[in-house]
């Protein structure tokens, strides 16, 4: 028979020789477990030209960083083919001028800005001689923690375009678009944030330019 110090011996020398197996599977099933309660994107991508079929696409809940594959179905190659966001979607540079052969995917990427529920990309492309354009939809609702909830906590949060005095670098970076997007025109660079942490349009944007047109922005 085995003696109490025979089993403990044993015992310490099993759980130093499995024991390192044990925490190493306890860690993977906890991230397992955390990236399976993330919420999925429900946002969905299609585009209103037969020309183009969107092969996947993803938006992360918590970046809100998107990724969309366009395919060329259109049967023949593409030339100067250029996606443009919309406010307040915004895509990566270096889809300009892209050609695209038939069948040939492209992967676009960008962020969601202050997307809520729908939206758009421009995509304009010359096909057989033609200039064409479509547009990517974007339509759904963006699982996760949305800025309703931590807005006036005085930090950018997921859906925000500002808290308090702290402004979202996306927006500033593109008040043309954001002036525009609201159907005004820009003259002035100091915006303000109301209280549902939105950029106040009348704040950076007005009806008409200085000089009475609407060609400054």
């Amino acid at each position: 028979m085995f003696s109490k110090k025979s089993r403990g011996q044993a015992a310490l020398e099993y759980l130093m020789t499995y024991g390192w197996a044990l925490v190493i599977i306890v860690t993977v099933a906890s991230v397992l477990f955390f990236v399976l309660q993330q919420p999925a994107s429900e946002v969905r991508f299609s585009v209103d030209s037969r020309d183009f079929l969107v092969r996947s696409s993803n938006v992360n809940p918590v970046t809100r960083d998107f990724i969309v594959e366009l395919q060329n179905k259109s049967g023949r190659n593409m030339t100067g083919a250029t996606v443009t966001g919309n406010f307040p979607i915004f895509v990566d540079s270096g889809f300009s001028n892209l050609p695209m052969r038939s069948g040939e995917i492209i992967k676009i990427t960008g962020n969601m800005g202050s997307y809520s529920d729908s939206g758009s990309l421009n995509i304009s492309y010359s096909s057989a001689g033609y200039a064409k354009t479509a547009k990517l939809n974007a339509q759904g609702k963006i699982p996760g923690t949305t800025g309703a909830q931590l807005c006036g906590n005085g930090a950018l949060n997921p859906g925000e375009e500002c808290d308090g005095s702290v402004f979202s670098p996306a927006v500033l970076g593109n008040l043309a678009g954001f002036c525009e997007f609201h159907s005004m025109c820009w003259y002035t660079s100091t915006p303000s944030c109301d209280s549902s942490c939105r950029i106040l349009p009348a704040s950076v944007c007005a009806a008409q330019c200085p000089d009475g047109t609407c060609d400054c922005i």
